[in-house]
């Protein structure tokens, strides 16, 4: 599981960071400590965000006191307007109301709390990976498969790598089954669109809109 990591203030998350990879996670941060200070990692000298690097699981918000959100967190803001599950680890602040959050917790159960999150009963991502994987017939966690979500000026952008062609009528599938499965995040009959990407037979790389 790939997860961003924000904080409140320098070693708020660092319990937290720490359980994640001794169980195997992939962590990725918004502020190093070779950004000079930057509270984001678009603001460091040739930075880039996390979330348009690549796939994020899930987003958790470390907070070793309680108080207002700062500006070190705004990560965590970005994980709900891009539709990325947030967990908050230590003291809530008020600025995040109840149920933008998927799951609270302390730096003991944080990796229960994001493996939960990273699931399709509270994640946008984990319902479009599912629905993809089962309308195509790939069991969870199975290889073979990428799905990726992103929303770009709010409209929702599934994008599906595969290593062989999907059919017209495949692609119609995926497509009902995405919307259908994005319909709790989304209002009933928004614009959501699905991309695909996969290896053509003369062996190039080529990719198709349902």
């Amino acid at each position: 599981m790939q997860v961003l990591i924000t904080e409140s203030a320098q070693g708020a998350a660092t319990a937290a960071a720490r359980r994640l990879q001794a169980a195997g996670h992939e962590l990725a941060f918004c502020h190093q400590s070779e950004d000079g200070g930057a509270i984001c990692a678009v603001l460091a000298q040739g930075g880039r965000c996390p979330l348009d690097r690549g796939r994020i699981d899930v987003v958790v918000v470390g907070r070793d006191t309680p108080g207002p959100l700062t500006m070190r967190e705004i990560g965590g803001m970005c994980a709900i307007r891009n539709r990325v599950p947030l967990v908050l680890c230590g003291p809530a602040p008020a600025e995040i109301p109840p149920g933008l959050a998927c799951s609270s917790c302390g730096p003991d159960t944080v990796v229960e709390a994001c493996e939960r999150a990273a699931g399709p009963e509270c994640s946008a991502y984990g319902a479009a990976d599912a629905a993809v994987r089962h309308a195509l017939g790939y069991q969870p966690g199975e290889r073979g498969i990428a799905v990726r979500l992103m929303v770009t000026a709010g409209i929702p952008q599934v994008h599906v790598a595969l290593p062989w062609e999907p059919g017209a009528q495949v692609r119609r599938l995926v497509q009902e089954a995405v919307r259908a499965a994005l319909a709790r995040y989304d209002p009933p009959g928004g614009t959501v669109l699905v991309f695909f990407d996969f290896l053509a037979a003369d062996g190039t790389q080529s990719s198709r809109s349902s």
